[in-house]
């Protein structure tokens, strides 16, 4: 299993909110795609797939609030 999760951009992030999910349960994903939009409060950026894989569970919602190095989805390879 592999998890996404939250990076940390910049030394002050300490939390982000969930703006949009490019993936769903089943999707298959490629290392480097973008699956989720995060927003800060100085900018929005992209979470990209650590690995090749299918989505297989979604751990946070649109409009959630997650810290870095939360999980907010996995991912199976098969």
């Amino acid at each position: 299993m592999t998890e996404i999760a939250v990076p940390r951009w910049g030394l002050t992030m300490e939390e982000a909110m969930l703006t949009a999910w490019h993936v769903s349960v089943g999707d298959e994903v490629t290392e480097g795609q973008a699956v989720a939009v995060l927003e800060t409060d100085k900018t929005e950026n992209d979470i990209e797939s650590p690995a090749t894989g299918r989505v297989v569970e979604l751990l946070a919602r649109v409009g959630q609030l997650v810290e870095p190095g939360q999980v907010i989805a996995l991912l199976t390879q098969e």
